[in-house]
């Protein structure tokens, strides 16, 4: 997370995998939130609490992305299959923002998050 773009950009993205995993959770399925929680405990402990250098972070930060837009691809294309055929394209055409900023995130190799805020 090189810029408060990229931040508020993850920010969306747990939001809408927590909703997605909220859902299957009241629908009796435990899996995805557990998941989520196990991620998301995981990330904010390395991101927070190790001692990594800025290109340890950027490459957590973009493993982290991946997982994020499979996640909301998996969720986009089971709503597809759970029979709301529309608003499953709709929200894997949304989820491509998502893969964007994963290949984004790969693609900036280099350029560290403390490089440009001075």
């Amino acid at each position: 997370m090189n810029s408060l773009s990229n931040g508020f950009l993850y920010v969306l993205g747990f939001a809408w995998v927590l909703t997605e995993c909220s859902l299957h959770s009241v629908a009796g399925n435990h899996l995805p939130i557990y998941l989520f929680l196990l991620v998301f405990i995981v990330a904010f402990s390395v991101l927070g609490c190790l001692n990594l250098s800025d290109n340890a972070v950027n490459k957590f930060g973009s493993l982290v992305s991946v997982l994020l837009a499979v996640s909301l691809i998996i969720f986009s294309i089971g709503t597809i299959t759970g029979g709301s055929v529309m608003i499953g394209i709709l929200k894997l055409l949304a989820s491509g923002v998502f893969v964007l900023a994963a290949l984004v995130s790969f693609s900036a190799k280099g350029h560290t998050h403390s490089a440009h805020h001075h």
